[in-house]
């Protein structure tokens, strides 16, 4: 009885087929991975036998694809974009092609919403020099590079180690989220102080207003009163010109500082 079985290394085979299909998996690898099996298995699993004995990639394909479901998640994902890393940082690959897998890789929709984000920027600055585009972009492979460098430390040779390195992707993005929300937070508290600032001085310009208005009426109702026989209709005149002085201003105030709503 095989002490191997293929449905014991799903992932790994996804990321076989996969990397076959992106080229970023070559048939030497899966032949000798399928040996190194073969060596450690008294009575391997016949697939086994059949992917060491595949002549080309296609036939690789094939067999893979007889066995299991191939299918991309968040794990096969990375481990892609980590090969894609490897390759383009030892000049495997030209900018066009990393880019042209990445924006097939980020399609898929399995990663979080940030490595998102960061892949369809590598995307958009490469749209962005498509005209100029040529191999020697040294600010573009930067953005490729530093896009690819969370998944640096994915091979197909440290399977074992994978869940520690989805852990600590994990961790990466999950500060970044935090530090970003934090900026958020900081952006908001900054605006409503700036806001806040802008009502005092609107408020004190209003007062300011309202008391050389009532200084202004006083004064001339004074001088007025002095110079004249003022009457009752004299007097009713300067009270309404009093409430007018006190009620402008306050409307005037409603208008640029709107009353703070409940959100």
């Amino acid at each position: 009885m095989s002490l191997i079985a293929p449905e014991d290394n799903l992932l790994l085979l996804n990321v076989f087929g996969n990397g076959l299909k992106l080229d970023l998996v070559s048939k030497n690898q899966v032949v000798q991975w399928a040996d190194s099996v073969i060596s450690r298995d008294d009575d391997p699993d016949y697939f086994f036998i059949e992917l060491s004995l595949a002549k080309n990639a296609n036939e690789l394909l094939s067999i893979i694809n007889n066995r299991i479901v191939l299918s991309l998640d968040e794990n096969s994902c990375r481990v892609l974009l980590g090969l894609l890393s490897h390759m383009f940082s030892n000049e495997l690959t030209d900018i066009q092609k990393a880019v042209s897998i990445i924006d097939k890789i980020n399609m898929e929709a399995c990663l979080s919403s940030m490595e998102q984000e960061s892949l369809w920027n590598v995307y958009y600055e490469f749209d962005r020099r498509f005209e100029l585009i040529d191999n020697t972009d040294a600010e573009l492979r930067e953005i490729i590079t530093k896009a690819l460098i969370h998944y640096h430390d994915f091979t197909i040779y440290n399977v074992e180690d994978w869940p520690d390195i989805n852990l600590s992707i994990d961790e990466y993005w999950s500060d970044i989220d935090i530090q970003r929300l934090i900026d958020i937070e900081c952006q908001h508290s900054a605006e409503k102080r700036n806001r806040e600032k802008q009502a005092l001085r609107i408020r004190i310009f209003m007062a300011l207003i309202m008391l050389a208005a009532i200084l202004f009426v006083s004064v001339n109702y004074t001088d007025f009163v002095n110079r004249t026989m003022v009457g009752k209709f004299k007097r009713d005149l300067y009270q309404i010109c009093l409430i007018l002085c006190i009620f402008l201003p306050y409307v005037i105030f409603r208008i640029f500082v709107p009353r703070k709503r409940n959100t």
